[in-house]
């Protein structure tokens, strides 16, 4: 991550915790959610390889297409 990333970043975070924007209890539960998911992601793709990981990826880029074309 470059450093203008990072200052964008801490920046935003600081000014809308500010102006009370931010529901830290949700954030901390998405944050939860994407280590826990992150976590095992990895040590599931190590065991079932890469061929898989990228079919699986498109199966679930599919269907999120197919739903949003659907949806109007």
């Amino acid at each position: 991550m470059k450093i203008p990333n990072i200052v964008n970043a801490v920046t935003a975070a600081a000014v809308f915790s500010y102006h009370g924007s931010v529901d830290f209890s949700l954030g901390l539960a998405m944050m939860g959610g994407c280590l826990i998911g992150s976590f095992t992601g990895v040590h599931f793709s190590d065991r079932i390889g890469d061929r898989w990981v990228k079919r699986v990826f498109l199966i679930v880029a599919g269907v999120a297409i197919t739903k949003l074309m659907l949806k109007n």
